[in-house]
């Protein structure tokens, strides 16, 4: 974090008067100043950096930021067809399309103990409230389709711009 204080009044200057000088007292005002400050400027660093981010097993969301809930496809859930997710926000991304960095990673499904053909993910849509990929796969009967399986991934969203 990058938070320099900006000290309003100068605490030091406050620790130098002489014992008794009035000056030294300090006020609420003093306080509500400061802490304002701090709240303005995490507000602002609060912007930058991930903004989003989800762990998903391809049954249950294991570890979130931002992440209210998984759609998937295989499930039938929200309408998708197999091979789709749909990541909901818990707060709505602003100016999604504008410098955001979304990645994607797949775990393959593991069936009977083992990893099934490999995957990889094609981003499709982008909202402030969502977004939706396509799982594919890589190999066998179902080979740039979607995979035979439920697959996890890992997701991480990146607020790219800088101010």
């Amino acid at each position: 974090m990058a938070y320099q204080p900006i000290q309003s009044p100068k605490w030091s200057e406050r620790d130098a008067l002489p014992q008794g000088d009035q000056r030294k007292i300090i006020k609420a005002a003093d306080f509500d100043t400061e802490f304002n400050n701090i709240k303005t400027e995490f507000d602002r660093i609060n912007r930058h950096g991930v903004v989003a981010s989800v762990k998903y097993n391809g049954a249950n969301i294991m570890y979130n930021q931002n992440v209210v809930k998984v759609s998937n496809g295989w499930n039938g859930d929200d309408g998708l067809a197999s091979g789709q997710y749909k990541v909901w926000f818990d707060s709505e991304i602003a100016e999604f399309d504008e410098h955001y960095a979304p990645v994607v990673t797949a775990f393959p499904a593991i069936v009977n103990g083992l990893p099934t053909y490999p995957v990889i993910i094609a981003l499709q849509e982008f909202y402030a409230d969502a977004v939706v990929f396509t799982v594919h796969q890589i190999g066998g009967d179902e080979n740039g389709g979607p995979s035979e399986n439920a697959v996890g991934f890992a997701l991480l969203i990146v607020d790219m711009a800088s101010d």
